[in-house]
């Protein structure tokens, strides 16, 4: 057993390899893309509800009120 296991070390991120901080930084990056992508397709749903909104036939059509459909549009892109 190496004595780093036998003390109980764990690496840290400051002791990864350079591959490993890459895989890391580019894992990070590609959550953060897909949590960007996810807000601007919430934000164009919303936007087009939120058009919808002063229509009432067309609300009834996807079995929404005019209450509920505002209410969606106006919840900020983080809010699921």
């Amino acid at each position: 057993m190496s004595r780093h296991l036998a003390s109980g070390y764990t690496p840290s991120a400051d002791n990864a390899l350079p591959a490993e901080r890459t895989l890391r930084f580019t894992n990070g990056m590609s959550t953060l893309w897909e949590t960007l992508r996810i807000w601007n397709a919430r934000s164009r749903k919303r936007r087009a509800l939120s058009r919808l909104a002063i229509d009432a036939h067309l609300l009834k059509d996807i079995g929404l009120t005019q209450g509920e459909a505002l209410q969606e549009a106006a919840k900020p892109v983080w809010r699921p």
